[in-house]
């Protein structure tokens, strides 16, 4: 009864009205696979573990809040997309930038501002080689965060965020509407379950 929930679709919530049926940190169900085990989360979240000779080698999102993708759009516009991932014992912030955000690049920085007033700055990275063979890695930049930082995303909400441009000096700052905020903090609190738990 439930699998009709879960479905993988650009609609997930479809039928629900936004209603979270379950916590994004209550565990579904999980289905093993020969190379990974997949999670249905509360609050449709469907995250992976790859395993390679019973090690577990990384670990992102199949489908997240609301979006049959490894990121969250938090934008109205669709210019930028967040999400998480693991690689073995290192842990990044994933970005898909569009539209303004296109020039986007290695060595700029993205600082995001919470409501409480706290700032977290990353430097921006390249996205792994993994990702040319398995697209749940998949990302335009991404930027290496620790544990306790993703565990801020899942107590805090994003009140806006600012991209530095090394090579202009120039700043892109947006802020976010509430629904993306939610939907974020819930998909972060979804992963670092699953970090935690099985990982």
């Amino acid at each position: 009864m439930l699998s009709k929930f879960f479905k993988r679709s650009k609609s997930n919530d479809n039928g629900l009205k936004h209603n979270v049926l379950f916590a994004p940190n209550y565990l579904v169900k999980s289905q093993k696979f020969k190379d990974r085990t997949e999670y249905i989360m509360g609050g449709h979240s469907i995250i992976s573990i790859d395993q390679t000779d019973g090690e577990n080698t990384g670990l992102y999102f199949n489908a997240t809040r609301t979006y049959s993708a490894n990121k969250i759009s938090l934008t109205d516009d669709d210019s930028l997309r967040l999400g998480f991932q693991s690689i073995l014992k290192d842990h990044f912030l994933t970005l898909g930038t569009r539209k303004d955000l296109v020039p986007t690049q290695v060595g700029d920085t993205l600082k995001i501002d919470f409501k409480d007033g706290t700032t977290l700055t990353f430097v921006l990275e390249n996205c792994s080689e993994i990702a040319k063979q398995n697209k749940g890695y998949a990302c335009n930049l991404r930027t290496r965060i620790s544990e306790d930082e993703i565990a801020f995303f899942t107590t805090k909400l994003i009140n806006s965020y600012t991209f530095g441009f090394a090579e202009t000096g120039k700043e892109y700052k947006k802020s976010l509407n509430p629904d993306s905020k939610r939907k974020f903090r819930e998909a972060a609190q979804s992963f670092l379950f699953i970090l935690k738990n099985y990982y």
